[in-house]
């Protein structure tokens, strides 16, 4: 007589490939690490990350010395007040104003100004690489300085992405 043998429904050919365990392994892993950021986030308040609105995070939010002066789609700039150092961000021609002062451009570019009252020392630069001209417009308590930029943004590769010094004055 013939014996039948039995074959177990639960052991299948996947079952017997080795690779399938390191698999099922990795697998494993990604979930708990999307759970430890997940938990990480809960836990440091930072729940605007799932939001839809725009939010800012502040390294040092305890000091009093950094002053967000904006943060919008076209602008950002924050300024250091012990050293009167602005830092301002256009993401294309836009217009920042800020204590009676008002800064323009026509164009994106990247602007550091020190500021001395009546002088503002200018160091600016084109990350896009793309600005063949930039003009500059600061005015003040009814001064105003303006300076239109042709051979800065010069396409030799020399030029490109370096950030360039100008002194200008109010008048």
């Amino acid at each position: 007589m013939k014996r039948n043998r039995r074959v177990s429904k639960f052991l299948k050919e996947e079952d017997t490939d080795p690779l399938s365990v390191v698999v099922n392994l990795f697998d494993v892993a990604m979930v708990f690490a999307v759970a430890l950021m997940v938990a990480m986030v809960m836990h440091m308040n930072m729940t605007e990350v799932f939001g839809q609105e725009d939010f800012t995070i502040v390294k040092n939010p305890g000091k009093e010395n950094m002053e967000i002066l904006s943060n919008t789609e076209n602008v950002q700039a924050v300024r250091d007040r012990t050293t009167g150092v602005v830092q301002i961000i256009f993401y294309k021609g836009a217009t920042l104003n800020f204590d009676n002062t008002e800064v323009a451009v026509d164009s994106g570019c990247a602007l550091i100004l020190k500021d001395y009252k009546t002088v503002f020392d200018v160091y600016i630069s084109d990350p896009s690489h793309n600005v063949k001209q930039l003009t500059l417009r600061i005015k003040r308590s009814g001064k105003e300085a303006s300076e239109t930029l042709n051979t800065l943004f010069s396409n030799d590769g020399n030029h490109k992405g370096k950030s360039h010094y100008i002194s200008m004055s109010l008048k």
